[in-house]
């Protein structure tokens, strides 16, 4: 081996970068826009960093924490991107809505990444964990295409009455509201394939494959809906299968018992 003058080893093939700053989280299919600035302007730079993910949760057990957070608002789109603790943040965002005179919608990360960068306001609604502006109600529009009563479309959303009838905290409306999207998603499809004009209908109706009660009935008797029982005339024909396969992949966030689990999240 051969030594330098000083007779020490040679030094590899490469040299040692220092870092002197923290390095900035990117999100390479957001372009930043004017609105940016305002997150900056209230303490929430774009590409907002809090740390190891699962150092943060641990360590703020009761948070409602949403690492890679997207920020989307009706008439700009997606305006912001980064960590998003709600519980600290909510007041920031809240300054933020108020200078842009618009109510911003946050969502979860690959719900408003990559393919999702530019989604349309109305996905992007429907997608969003939580919104500025305070409680509100429900989706009145989502029942009524439903063609449900409140208390039967809470029965199947497996919430109270009440949480349908009166304005709710913004996580938990949004909560509701993405329960009777899955919902139009998985059932609309089958409903119309079995004539009936409303998603709804079909759990309004009589069914020889649940021992004579309706669908919902069934459900709240504690019964199990499984797809390939209900609807075998759909999985025995292929085309019908790849016609029905987005509602199929709807279905994948229902449980079982066709009930979407409640986030772990404390009130506030």
């Amino acid at each position: 081996m051969k030594t330098s003058k000083n007779g020490s080893a040679p030094s590899p093939g490469w040299s040692t970068i220092a870092i002197t700053k923290p390095l900035v989280s990117l999100d390479h299919e957001f372009d930043p826009k004017l609105q940016t600035d305002v997150f900056a302007a209230v303490g929430l730079p774009r590409g907002l960093c809090l740390g190891s993910k699962s150092g943060y949760r641990a360590r703020h057990r009761r948070h409602y924490f949403i690492p890679n957070a997207n920020v989307f608002c009706r008439r700009d789109g997606k305006v912001w991107w980064g960590d998003l603790d709600l519980w600290r943040h909510a007041e920031q965002l809240e300054q933020v809505a108020r200078r842009l005179r618009c109510r911003l919608y946050v969502l979860y990360e690959f719900d408003g990444r990559f393919d999702n960068a530019e989604l349309p306001f109305e996905e992007a609604r429907r997608k969003a964990v939580w919104h500025t502006g305070g409680p509100v109600y429900p989706d009145r529009k989502a029942v009524t295409r439903s063609g449900l009563s409140l208390a039967q479309a809470a029965v199947l959303v497996g919430v109270p009455v009440q949480r349908l009838a009166r304005r709710q905290v913004p996580y938990i409306s949004q909560e509701i509201n993405r329960r009777l999207g899955t919902f139009e998603s998985t059932f609309g499809p089958f409903a119309r394939h079995y004539g009936h004009k409303k998603w709804g209908h079909w759990f309004l109706t009589s069914n020889p494959r649940l021992n004579g009660l309706t669908p919902i009935d069934a459900l709240r008797a504690g019964q199990t809906i499984v797809f390939e029982k209900v609807f075998p005339e759909v999985y025995a024909d292929a085309d019908l299968i790849a016609k029905f396969a987005p509602a199929l992949l709807a279905a994948l966030w229902l449980s079982d018992r066709v009930l979407l689990e409640w986030p772990q999240v404390p009130p506030p």
